[in-house]
């Protein structure tokens, strides 16, 4: 944000996600990770599926002055299949607007998939009781109804 007046993030559709990252990927839908991005206070537009290659005609009509790319380490473009798709930074690069954040999170997929699977049995405990009521309610507004 302290790089300009108007921050844009842009969101890959889910099926992209899942060709440049592999299986498992995107871990959140794209929706859920829009709502996410908008709930961030640096964040002042979200662009939903852009393009997988930013473009200089892109860049020209949104008036952007700064790209940013932002990981754990440069090379996880590496993880993009750059070498299918094309580097999505190549026209940034090449207009000098380009520029790696790098950033330090403790949030990842990895922690997700672990929580997860920690909390499954608890989850799974939770969602068949809350079945089992649910059934038990919808039988008694039956009799109820049916005593009408």
């Amino acid at each position: 944000k302290e790089s300009g007046d108007f921050v844009y993030v842009g969101i890959y559709s889910d099926y992209l996600v899942n060709k440049i990252k592999g299986k498992n990927y995107p871990f959140l839908n794209i929706n859920e990770r829009t709502f996410n991005m908008l709930a961030l206070r640096y964040v002042d537009e979200v662009i939903v599926n852009p393009l997988y290659k930013i473009t200089e005609e892109f860049i020209k009509t949104m008036k952007i002055n700064v790209v940013f790319n932002a990981g754990k380490n440069e090379d996880d473009s590496a993880k993009l299949n750059v070498d299918e798709m094309g580097d999505p930074y190549e026209i940034p690069k090449k207009m000098g607007i380009y520029k790696y954040e790098k950033v330090e999170n403790e949030i990842s997929n990895a922690l997700f998939e672990e929580r997860i699977a920690a909390n499954k049995e608890s989850f799974m405990k939770k969602f068949i009781s809350k079945t089992i009521s649910d059934e038990k309610h919808k039988n008694e507004l039956k009799i109820a109804v049916e005593e009408l």
